[in-house]
């Protein structure tokens, strides 16, 4: 997902641009350059403090929980970026008399990313849940590295 924030989410016709080669010309905005860069962003942390302090095996429950919460927040502010045609991403002097707008790659990779986050946070859960059946007394060892 965090490739996906710089990759182009949203696209637009150029309207006074020059022709090349008889193509027309586009413009393009990712996330990054969006109005909600710092929500995507404080996501993105969370959910790779979450991975991270899975995989050194700290309060697995609660590192799962965030993932999954991160994960499944993620790809609400996708769809919500994707639903509004990705007008949020675009900058504040872009004017409404260019062409419509499409979603370009960005939007789709972070779709897929955010949708692959959301299973293995359920599964990071499932695992979890069942280490802890197998011994509901014994602490967590942590990873040894």
């Amino acid at each position: 997902m965090s490739c996906a924030t710089a990759l182009p989410f949203t696209s637009t016709r150029c309207v006074g641009c020059l022709e090349t080669a008889g193509q027309s010309q586009y413009l393009t905005w990712s996330i990054a350059e969006g109005l909600d860069f710092r929500i995507f962003l404080v996501i993105l942390i969370i959910l790779g403090a979450a991975v991270i302090g899975y995989l050194a095996g700290l309060h697995r429950h609660v590192t799962g929980t965030a993932s999954l919460f991160a994960s499944v927040g993620a790809a609400g502010a996708a769809f919500f970026e994707g639903s509004a045609g990705g007008s949020r991403v675009l900058p504040a002097s872009y004017e409404a008399t260019h062409p419509p707008l499409s979603l370009d790659v960005g939007f789709y990779v972070f779709i897929v990313g955010a949708v692959v986050a959301v299973v293995a946070s359920l599964i990071m859960l499932a695992t979890s849940i069942r280490s802890s059946d197998a011994a509901t007394d014994a602490p967590l060892q942590p990873l040894a590295l």
